[in-house]
């Protein structure tokens, strides 16, 4: 049998997976494998301080690349999962490779809810997960003059609180 972990998932927990897999003893081989080109990062910063360009995008990251590769943990970055074989005990991948794997860990986190209203698909309909997601609204937020920022959790009402530093009208919709 394979002595592999593939974990799905390039945020929070899947770098925590990887580093804690390795630190309690580990051979096996590791793959984090990650849609996004960047190395896990921090995603709480991106609605304030990488938003207000306090903090660069490099100093959002859990650890540099060579962490990962000082301790033998293969990224797969850019890309995603496309399937889980779980007879064959693969993972293919949006490359074309395939991973085989003792174990898998998705660590996937979550996605935004798309705005379920007509006009939802415009242009200036933003969301925020990403740090590329930070840098589109960084750019349109130079250009605005109001904003509204739907939700009023922690994400939305740090949005809008830079965007009301920043000078902009703003407005909160939010269910309660």
């Amino acid at each position: 049998m394979v002595q592999a972990i593939v974990v799905i998932g390039g945020g929070q927990a899947g770098y925590q997976a990887v580093a804690q897999l390795r630190s309690e003893g580990y051979q096996g081989a590791i793959h984090l494998v990650g849609d996004e080109a960047a190395l896990p990062y921090q995603r709480p910063p991106l609605s304030k301080a990488y938003l207000l360009g306090k903090t660069a995008a490099g100093d959002l990251v859990f650890r540099r690349e060579d962490f990962y590769s000082a301790n033998n943990i293969t990224l797969h970055l850019g890309v995603s999962a496309e399937a889980i074989d779980r007879a064959a005990r693969q993972v293919s991948l949006s490359d074309g490779s395939v991973l085989d794997y003792e174990f898998v860990i998705l660590a996937t986190g979550a996605r935004n809810r798309p705005l379920p209203v007509p006009g939802a698909d415009l242009d200036n309909i933003l969301y925020l997960r990403t740090m590329a997601d930070t840098d589109l609204l960084k750019e349109r937020l130079d250009a605005a003059q109001s904003v509204v920022v739907i939700g009023g959790g922690f994400i939305g009402l740090e949005c809008a609180a830079v965007a009301t530093m920043l000078g902009k009208q703003v407005s909160v919709v939010e269910m309660a």
